[in-house]
């Protein structure tokens, strides 16, 4: 979801939506003419886009416990719901072995750490 504020022409809108499509917009305006209001309308659903497929970095996370565990399910189950991808990057061994004892790597998107020169161009590039 994302908030839009706008000083100049007095209007306050939320919009949520997935990633094709705008479900929801409230909003607050004062005289807007509507190719004004379609443009805020078209800007916040660009806005939300990047945030529908989510990356958890886990490269400095040594272990998780139950509710870490709950907290990633239910970021996976809202991705899903809103057509996004919730995806799990560089867990340490032994978070990965948790992960596969509780058959959560069955459900959760995975990505096996980098090799450590990998992560040297990942970190360039990222600069």
């Amino acid at each position: 979801m994302r908030w839009l504020r706008s000083r100049e022409a007095e209007r306050s809108q939320v919009v949520a939506g997935t990633r094709d499509a705008v479900m929801m917009v409230e909003s607050e305006a004062h005289e807007l003419d509507e190719d004004t209001m379609l443009g805020a309308v078209l800007f916040g659903q660009q806005q939300f886009q990047p945030v529908i497929d989510l990356i958890i970095d886990l490269a400095q996370c040594p272990t998780i416990d139950a509710a870490g565990i709950v907290l990633l399910l239910e970021a996976h189950r809202r991705a899903m719901r809103y057509g996004g991808t919730l995806t799990l990057r560089s867990p340490s061994a032994r978070l990965q072995r948790n992960l596969q004892l509780a058959k959560l790597d069955r459900v959760l998107h995975v990505l096996a750490p980098c090799p450590p020169e990998k992560q040297d161009d990942n970190e360039r590039l990222v600069s």
